[in-house]
């Protein structure tokens, strides 16, 4: 679900009935909800968005409940707290360790028991032009 686009409590299902239709099916084995940060965290939660998503992981429309996340820690920690999640999705590569959730999150998540898929491994593509000497030597061996 893309959560800047929630606005009332019934675009949950709004969102969710139209990406059924779209998909040509009656659930959804991993759903996210996508790009949570703090203000949008706190939006959605106060709609009521864990209250939908456990009646729809209870009537077996969504099997797993993720999300997906761009602000600071901080607001990562709330949000893992906040669920007993399946997975997270962060940004995450070798040179944004300390960004975002960065390194710390990623563990704060694994110690949770979240599988953590990570988003933006090569920062668009920025991070395979110009490659540290280091860099290149690990990827030529």
């Amino acid at each position: 679900m893309l959560c800047w686009l929630v606005n009332t409590a019934d675009d949950f299902d709004s969102y969710f009935n139209e990406q059924l239709k779209k998909l040509q099916t009656d659930h959804i084995d991993f759903y996210i909800l996508h790009g949570l940060g703090k203000e949008r965290w706190l939006k959605v939660r106060d709609l009521g968005v864990l209250r939908w998503a456990h009646k729809k992981l209870d009537e077996g429309k969504i099997e797993h409940l993720g999300f997906s996340f761009h602000d600071e820690l901080p607001a990562f920690k709330e949000i893992v707290d906040a669920h007993d999640w399946t997975f997270c999705q962060i940004q995450y590569n070798y040179m944004d360790t300390q960004y975002q959730a960065g390194n710390e999150g990623l563990h704060y998540a694994a110690k949770r028991g979240l599988a953590v898929i990570v988003m933006e491994p090569i920062a668009g593509g920025r991070l395979a032009i110009n490659l540290p000497e280091g860099i290149k030597k690990l990827w030529r061996e």
